[in-house]
């Protein structure tokens, strides 16, 4: 993995670690009985359950080898089965730019059907809306004359958050951000990509 890749991922490990050093304080803080307010209790958000939605995310790819950075972008359509346990189906992929004349450059298709699961743990959005999943589907590459279908596999962290958080009015949309490191196969190069992300609960 390069530098780029490294710095993303220690980015989005020291935010969950913070959020979970947090969430660790709080719990013994109520404990211990250092404060004399009740802590809330730990909460569920059904609100999502048992709806539809459409997402659009947008972000960047890095991909093994000598290729370039690349915008990424995906469309999403998915279903939440309970409070838990989501499901979606994603069409996403991105195209490197030409580094020189003797650069093929790498344009990628990807179709994977996921699986999260939402911890839906304490009143601290990053944890609260957390979710880990991975989507598994054919990926279809074209470098310079090759073309290649492979299957991939990418395990993902991400976190929805509801308009509504930040606003007092009901909101139908979630915003938020997703990593994910995608392993293909057939010796093609793996991507780690990071993502703004935005869904429409029908």
């Amino acid at each position: 993995m390069t530098n780029s890749t490294l710095k993303s991922l220690a980015f989005f490990a020291s935010l969950t670690l913070t959020a979970l050093c947090a969430q660790t304080g709080s719990a013994q803080e109520a404990t211990t009985g250092t404060t004399s307010m009740a802590t809330p209790a730990v909460t569920k958000d059904s609100s999502l359950v048992g709806r539809p939605s459409l997402g659009l995310r947008v972000g960047y790819a890095n991909t093994e080898g000598k290729q370039k950075d690349a915008m990424d972008f995906g469309v999403e359509a998915g279903y939440r089965i309970s409070t838990y346990v989501g499901t979606a189906l994603e069409l996403g992929g991105y195209s490197t730019p030409r580094l020189h004349e003797d650069n093929s450059t790498l344009s990628r298709l990807e179709l994977l059907a996921k699986g999260t699961f939402h911890p839906v743990m304490g009143n601290i959005p990053v944890i609260k809306y957390m979710n880990l999943g991975a989507g598994v589907g054919p990926v279809y590459d074209h470098i310079g004359r090759l073309k290649r279908l492979s299957v991939g596999v990418a395990p993902q962290l991400g976190i929805d958050i509801p308009a509504s958080t930040f606003a007092s009015s009901d909101s139908q949309f979630t915003v938020g951000a997703v990593a994910s490191y995608l392993f293909v196969s057939n010796g093609m190069p793996d991507t780690f990509s990071a993502s703004g992300v935005a869904k429409y609960w029908f």
